[in-house]
């Protein structure tokens, strides 16, 4: 009995595999940056609005981006034209949600923020499951790196402009995901 195993799509699952990863490296070495330059209460106060943020992203996103693997490509520009209508409405609906709950000083700049970080990670994953469906995994991957290296690097930057806060560190992060929106082709 001859039993051979066989992964199909196997240049995909490393061209994947690869992205993720080198993108999940960039990313690990660099929160001790930020955390350095942020201190401890900041950086604290920023995790706690990134995971509210990301809880709320379940529920603005209405998990359309899942929806582009099984609609017919016929229906694919109507789903693409539904998402991108309903994200900016869910958004401030969820952002302006989480934002209420928060306990502390309400401030325009961080509402702002929030719907800015939901709107970005809601927008970048759609963008990945169109890529999917297209059989674009190297701009996927290309994608999370660059995703990974904006981040701190716009962290920077805006640090020398104005004083570290929480909101700027949502901002970094928001405009890591939204500045790769036209970088793969719909």
């Amino acid at each position: 009995m001859n039993f051979t195993f066989r992964i199909p799509n196997y240049e995909s699952l490393v061209t994947t595999g690869l992205g993720v990863g080198v993108a999940q490296i960039i990313a690990l070495l660099s929160i001790p940056y930020i955390a350095r330059l942020s201190g401890p209460l900041i950086f604290g106060e920023y995790s706690y609005y990134a995971a509210v943020a990301a809880l709320a992203c379940v529920f603005s996103s209405l998990k359309l981006e899942y929806a582009i693997l099984v609609v017919s490509w016929r229906n694919y520009p109507y789903l693409k034209l539904a998402f991108n209508w309903l994200l900016p409405l869910t958004s401030l609906l969820f952002g302006f949600m989480v934002y209420m709950t928060i306990e502390q000083t309400y401030s325009s700049v961080l509402f702002i923020g929030i719907v800015f970080v939901i709107f970005s990670i809601c927008q970048f994953e759609f963008n990945i499951q169109s890529n999917i469906r297209c059989g674009r995994f190297k701009v996927n991957a290309i994608m999370r790196v660059i995703r990974a290296v904006i981040i701190p690097l716009t962290f920077t930057l805006i640090c020398f402009f104005v004083n570290v806060s929480a909101t700027i560190i949502l901002f970094s992060f928001a405009i890591g995901n939204i500045c790769l929106l036209y970088t793969s082709p719909s």
